[in-house]
């Protein structure tokens, strides 16, 4: 007996053995199997794991490296271009204000002696006044010599001010409402107050400055010498080709302003026939969105008055009676124009009783101005001036109905159709677009 239990004498110790022994044997073909089961497994995992490396090292081997050769390039000529930019010329500027700061300094003080004099001799009149004044001739005289000396004063204040006046330039201009007269070459002119916008397409590759280019095939558009020397070493170049594009053009949006000016001068070929569409101002609804777009299209359709109006100063034909490219007129759509004999809203023509014919082979300074009306009242505006001479001005024009609408986008473009123009080749040359707030002139020489 061992820890309590008593052993049964009658079953051998061996017989538990060899039955322990029996189960061992039965045991170990299973854990074989087992084993074998498991080594399986294994090799197969790692032919999967093996198979998903090579696929990912296949790819890995496939990846090309971006080109990043037009990147650099491009970053080239951007650097070409920041190293290239012109600082302006702020001499004349600064020579102005020197001058200016100069007279303001010269101008006599006003001689206020009398007025001391006068209101002394006052303050002790009145001092003395301890007992009513049995005659008030004194005190009369005295209020008297106040009133001359006070009058002498404003006199003497009213000639200092117009004094200042004089010396000082006008207000939002640096020459008489010219600003482009203080600008040689309009180089430098894009610094002014006044100024919107500015290219004398003297810098940069085609349309850098522009927000939308129309250049069918690349072969409309391109910057040549405009053989002119005043004018710069470049200029836009639009050649129309009839049957294989209608010409083409820049469009550019910019900060709207009550009134606005564009300036820009302009060359027909020799051989240059009928222009269907020029330049044209257009009003949006705002600079983003959808709205940038609400000014343009519409042809033939009376604008509502709150999403589009535009005036375009082009060539008029009339319809090929006049020697092309004939003469200025105004083409206009706004909400209270006049319909054409077809029933449709064409563009309405405002041009002067007697105009000139646009001469071809030379530089023109064309430049147009539109004042915008206060919504709901008859008082816009807008004139036009050739080579610095106004050509006509038309007023009364109530060309919108809400405040939010106004003119933020140019179009610069020589439009060609084949309806009034047979030459097959028509070549015009733009330089020198500005649009600004005042009257811009001729460029300075």
């Amino acid at each position: 007996q061992v820890n309590g239990i008593k052993a049964n004498p009658d079953i051998p110790v061996h017989a538990g053995l060899a039955s322990l022994g029996l189960t061992i044997n039965a045991l170990e073909p299973k854990l074989g199997d087992l084993g074998a089961r498991l080594e399986t497994a294994r090799r197969n995992d790692m032919d999967a794991i093996s198979g998903r490396f090579a696929t990912i090292s296949t790819a890995i081997g496939s990846v090309r490296a971006p080109d990043l050769a037009p990147l650099q390039q491009r970053l080239s000529e951007i650097h070409a271009a920041v190293a290239n930019i012109r600082i302006p010329d702020v001499a004349p500027i600064q020579t102005r204000l020197g001058e200016v700061q100069a007279s303001i300094a010269n101008i006599p003080q006003p001689n206020l002696q009398p007025l001391h004099a006068s209101l002394a001799d006052l303050e002790a009149f009145v001092v003395a006044l301890d007992k009513p004044p049995q005659d008030l001739g004194p005190l009369f005289n005295r209020l008297s010599a106040l009133d001359g000396a006070l009058a002498s004063l404003q006199t003497e204040l009213q000639q200092i001010t117009a004094l200042i006046k004089k010396q000082q330039p006008a207000s939002g201009s640096l020459t008489a409402g010219k600003p482009a007269a203080a600008f040689k070459g309009d180089a430098g002119i894009a610094t002014h107050p006044d100024v919107l916008f500015a290219d004398n397409f003297e810098e940069g590759p085609l349309g850098a400055r522009w927000d939308e280019v129309r250049n069918d095939g690349d072969t409309v558009l391109s910057l040549a010498d405009p053989v002119e020397a005043s004018l710069g070493a470049r200029a836009l170049r639009v050649e129309a080709r009839l049957g294989k594009n209608t010409g083409g053009g820049l469009t550019r949006w910019f900060e709207p302003s009550d009134t606005v000016h564009v300036r820009f001068y302009v060359k027909f070929d020799p051989a240059c026939d009928y222009v269907h569409h020029f330049v044209t101002l257009r009003a949006n609804r705002g600079l983003k969105g959808g709205d940038r777009w609400s000014g343009f299209g519409g042809a033939g359709v009376k604008p509502a008055g709150d999403e589009r109006f535009s005036t375009a100063l082009e060539p008029w034909g009339n319809w090929g009676k006049l020697t092309p490219p004939g003469t200025w007129n105004f083409y206009s759509y706004w909400h209270e124009m006049k319909p054409s004999p077809d029933g449709k809203f064409w563009g309405n023509s405002f041009r002067p009783e007697k105009g000139d014919s646009i001469p071809r082979g030379e530089w023109i300074c064309a430049e147009f101005m539109l004042r915008h009306n206060t919504p709901g009242q008859a008082d816009g505006a807008q004139a036009f001036w050739i080579n610095g001479v106004e050509q006509g001005r038309w007023s009364g024009l109530n060309w919108r109905k809400t405040e939010s609408l106004k003119a933020n986008a140019l179009t610069l473009e020589a439009y060609i159709t084949d309806r009034w123009t047979k030459q097959e080749v028509n070549v015009v040359w733009f330089d020198n677009l500005v649009i600004a707030k005042s009257l811009i002139g001729p460029v300075g020489r």
